[in-house]
């Protein structure tokens, strides 16, 4: 019985060995911004930030690497 246990134990352990994978975490502080609005309409509401640097934010506008930003102002939105 004591032998039996023992190999289970074993075989466990071996078992978290090999199938173990290194793990890669991208850790570390990111960029982030707070930013408090006044006067609030007091309902549900949508707020889009944009940037000048294109290597932040999820989006940019166009294929050539352009940021938003730099459209729209091309577009003279801005």
């Amino acid at each position: 019985m004591k032998k039996r246990i023992l190999s289970i134990i074993a075989i466990i352990c071996l078992a978290m060995t090999f199938t173990a994978a290194p793990v890669k975490a991208d850790v570390g502080p990111k960029p982030s911004v707070r930013i408090r609005f006044e006067n609030e309409p007091g309902e549900p509401y949508y707020v889009t930030l944009l940037s000048d640097q294109s290597t932040y934010g999820p989006w940019s506008a166009g294929g050539d690497g352009s940021s938003i930003i730099t459209t729209l102002k091309k577009g003279g939105l801005l």
